[in-house]
């Protein structure tokens, strides 16, 4: 003979059925998550953190073209498309005389010391940058603000 279930484990149970079946949907939708696109580390890259370029105070220049805009007068930033490789971002930098003094390797983000240029020259390898390689995505110098305050301590 089957007994027909009491109201008390009829109660009980539901809510149980309901969670467990909710965390099981949670945990298998989370670890399914290798075909989204992410602006995460990519594959294949050597995780880092991110480092980025710390100007001196003679590192910082007025830009007359920008009616006295601030920036650091022998470094740009430069974004590459997605899908460029690492070898392919060094091999570009080192084409135009450039050294590496930060990045976020995650997003393809890299600044670009040409140390001994004037500004007027790194301008123009800026735009050699733009003008030559299709998977330069970004390249521009990069504007600083600065505290004129007295009493902010550094």
């Amino acid at each position: 003979m089957i007994r027909e279930p009491l109201w008390g484990e009829f109660v009980f149970r539901t809510p149980l059925l309901i969670a467990t079946t909710l965390f099981v949907i949670a945990g298998t939708t989370v670890g399914c998550s290798d075909g989204v696109s992410s602006f995460m580390q990519k594959t294949g890259m050597t995780s880092s953190e991110p480092l980025f370029f710390a100007p001196a105070e003679e590192d910082i220049v007025d830009d007359a073209e920008t009616a006295g805009l601030k920036i650091i007068k022998d470094v740009i930033s430069v974004t590459f498309k997605p899908d460029t490789d690492e070898k392919t971002i060094k091999e570009i930098i080192s084409s135009v005389n450039g050294n590496i003094v930060g990045y976020d390797k995650a997003v393809n983000y890299y600044q670009v010391q040409f140390k001994g240029k004037s500004l007027q020259e790194v301008k123009a390898v800026r735009q050699h940058l733009l003008a030559s390689y299709k998977v330069v995505e970004i390249a521009v110098t990069i504007p600083v603000t600065t505290h004129r305050n007295p009493y902010y301590a550094k």
